[in-house]
């Protein structure tokens, strides 16, 4: 079916507002009980509401401690009061926003194990996939829950390429390799790890001594790499020298 034209500027407006979302929350990088903020600005369901004052937000001490909490917007006539809710919203294509119900939700927080109000939220209204969360510490999650600074001024994390150099892995079981980093700038490590054919490469990302590969990053910076005793790399498959057994690939701050 194709679009109309809005031909009206009254009309034109109220379409343009649909999912608006200027919601500002208190407390919003501490621990502590948060609140609408004044001056907070919202569209629910065609209607577009205000907050003169700051808003509470009700039902949040009878949740359970250890509990993802939404922040649920709810309109009785003109007026909107927000409550806390364990219920997880849905996007409507309709309304272009989250909501449960006639009711939209705006953010989030987390109540903790000691009962602490931590990791508030608020959707980045313009994303219908729900997973780019805006939090009071200035970072932004992400799909899986990564999440990651949005202040500019942090510097940009560098990255590294290391030979591991030759090791026979039949007859030693680990490795150091030095970085020429401290342990405090370097942020994650992967090693690959091939084989004598030269056919097929094996990842490692970090210490479980269950595995048949695992890797530790010691407090000198250097990479240690270890094969678990009559494993898959404890054989001949693996025992060319000299021979470069692989790559590590660092993440670090500059």
């Amino acid at each position: 079916m194709a679009g109309a034209q809005i031909t009206i500027a009254a009309n034109c407006l109220d379409a343009q507002r649909l999912g608006y979302q200027a919601i500002s929350l208190t407390h919003f990088a501490d621990a502590v009980e948060p609140a609408l903020a004044a001056g907070s600005k919202v569209e629910i369901g065609g209607s577009l509401f205000g907050f003169a004052g700051d808003e509470v937000i009700t039902g949040l001490a009878g949740i359970a401690v250890s509990s993802d909490i939404y922040i649920l917007l709810t309109v009785a006539g003109a007026a909107v009061t927000a409550s806390g809710t364990i219920t997880a919203p849905t996007w409507s294509t309709s309304k272009q926003g989250w909501y449960t119900g006639a009711n939209r939700v705006i953010g989030g927080l987390y109540k903790d194990a000691g009962g602490d109000y931590t990791k508030k939220w608020v959707y980045d209204w313009q994303d219908q996939s729900g997973k780019i969360k805006r939090y009071g510490d200035g970072t932004i999650a992400l799909e899986g829950g990564a999440r990651f600074n949005s202040d500019s001024t942090q510097p940009a994390t560098l990255k590294k390429i290391l030979q591991i150099g030759n090791w026979n892995m039949d007859t030693t079981n680990s490795v150091a390799i030095a970085t020429g980093l401290t342990w405090a700038k370097i942020i994650s490590a992967i090693a690959h790890i091939i084989d004598d054919a030269s056919t097929t490469k094996y990842p490692i990302t970090h210490w479980d001594s269950t595995l048949e590969l695992y890797l530790s990053i010691t407090s000198d910076g250097n990479i240690n790499l270890f094969r678990k005793g009559g494993g898959l790399f404890d054989n001949v498959n693996y025992d060319s020298s000299p021979f470069n057994r692989g790559w590590i690939f660092l993440e670090y701050l500059p």
